[in-house]
């Protein structure tokens, strides 16, 4: 009888400390998104309160207009801390006009992030394996950006773990039309005709290539990128 007593005591206890471990294990899971949340809110809220600065104009080649590139300072945050990082995170741009000296910004606020940006002339045709350097000549016609516009993951910060867009603006940063959206990753872009960019990317786990016609600013065909494994995917 005594034994049976035991058995119960010890089955108890046993419940118990589950129901304890279950219950820490809950509170610590609330506590960790608690302070994660916090902490994604402050480094959110730094970003956007960072002073900008207007970097150095420069030439769009063969034109009359300058750029610049508005910049705030990026940070990298290690255990809740944030230290400076090396390179500012690109907000927005500035152009100017060489004749008039009229500017404006490419985006009315500061909000999007700017991962590249490419200035296109009328041919960029690969030859003999490599692309050749452009000659002095050359007129800029098109520039083309890869851009993030919010933080898709909640993570705080805005790069290239976000989805992101390609877009395309005159040399001025007028007519400014976005082309592909929600993209996970993307490959490189390669001009193969005057105006045709050939962008190869990844949308929703499916990687896909499409021609893109700069002037007259929109996709004229997609087509999925034959699986890299045996047989279809």
């Amino acid at each position: 009888m005594r034994a049976k007593k035991f058995i119960y005591i010890i089955v108890a206890i046993i419940i118990l400390l589950l129901g304890l471990i279950f219950t820490i294990s809950i509170a610590s899971s609330f506590l960790w998104n608690l302070w994660k949340e916090k902490n994604i809110e402050v480094r959110t809220t730094a970003r956007t309160n960072q002073p900008l600065e207007l970097e150095g104009f420069a030439r769009v080649k063969g034109t009359k207009y300058l750029l610049a590139e508005i910049t705030a300072e990026k940070t990298e945050t290690y255990i809740g801390s944030s230290v400076p990082g090396i390179r500012g995170e690109v907000r927005n741009l500035v152009f100017l006009d060489g004749d008039t000296l009229s500017s404006h910004r490419l985006f009315e606020t500061n909000t999007m992030v700017i991962l590249d940006r490419y200035q296109y002339p009328k041919s960029q045709i690969q030859t003999d394996g490599y692309y050749p350097p452009p000659p002095d000549d050359t007129v800029t016609r098109w520039l083309v950006y890869h851009i993030v516009k919010e933080d898709t993951n909640k993570d705080g910060e805005q790069n290239y773990k976000d989805l992101c867009t390609i877009a395309v603006s005159d040399v001025s940063g007028i007519d400014y039309v976005e082309l592909l959206h929600d993209i996970n990753w993307f490959s490189g872009m390669t001009m193969i005709e005057e105006g045709q960019l050939i962008v190869v990317y990844n949308k929703a786990g499916v990687t896909q290539a499409s021609i893109l016609d700069l002037e007259n600013r929109e996709v004229i065909n997609t087509k999925e990128i034959v699986a890299i494994g045996e047989g279809k995917e």
